[in-house]
């Protein structure tokens, strides 16, 4: 029961309108421009929706897509999405938040790609990036939430979502693009 409520809260639907809002917060981005209804409409709403009409016509055969292949169309669209507004990041917003919002961008067309030929946990990766991103405008300050990750983690194997390779990978693809940018 715990591990369904953790995985729940903790998954892209609840985490990436979070993450957006962080990233127009410390990207020196005002809230109410029209730039942050854009990105969240682009970047969330789309992506979500497509992803409940694809449950509804049956390409996505439950709530967690634990198939792989289940997550091509949705995850390529996300990742389109996110290609789209990282050209109007570039166009239009630019400086410390297109420093922020890139590799996000990246992490999010990544997935998609290892998704086309291995599972990845996407919770562990959106979740161990919201860590990134936090602790890299804090210069570490949050580097205690850590458990948080593993937490998320524990959620996805105790609900046997995913094996351990595919969370460890879910955190390492983060690591690794947040350590190159």
């Amino acid at each position: 029961m715990l591990a369904e409520y953790i995985s729940r809260l903790s998954g892209p639907p609840s985490e990436i309108p979070l993450i957006l809002i962080f990233l127009f917060l410390k990207g020196g981005r005002c809230l109410i421009s029209g730039w942050l209804f854009v990105f969240l409409l682009v970047g969330w709403v789309i992506p979500v929706v497509f992803f409940i009409y694809g449950l509804r016509r049956g390409w996505i055969k439950d709530l967690d897509a634990t198939d792989r292949h289940d997550r091509y169309l949705a995850y390529g669209l996300t990742a389109l999405c996110y290609a789209g507004l990282y050209l109007l990041a570039r166009a239009y917003l630019g400086g410390v938040f297109l420093e922020l919002f890139t590799p996000f961008c990246v992490l999010l067309i990544i997935i998609f790609f290892i998704t086309l030929f291995y599972k990845i946990s996407v919770h562990a990766a959106i979740n161990t990036a919201f860590y990134f991103l936090l602790n890299q405008t804090a210069s570490w300050f949050w580097w205690w939430l850590f458990p948080l990750v593993l937490l998320v983690c524990w959620s996805r194997w105790k609900k046997k979502r995913h094996t351990v390779p595919q969370l460890i990978l879910g955190m390492l693809v983060p690591l690794i693009i947040f350590a190159l940018f």
